[in-house]
């Protein structure tokens, strides 16, 4: 579980650079969140 969710976290960190967020921090403070909903969002 934890190689997966080191890839997930990856994968929001990636994304929310594209998508040119300012919420980094507040995604990075809850991992738990699936990715897709934070891109839902």
């Amino acid at each position: 579980m934890l190689e997966q969710r080191t890839i997930v976290r990856e994968h929001k960190n990636k994304a929310l650079e594209l998508m040119g967020m300012s919420e980094t921090p507040d995604v990075i403070n809850r991992p738990l969140l699936p990715s897709h909903d934070v891109i839902s969002h």
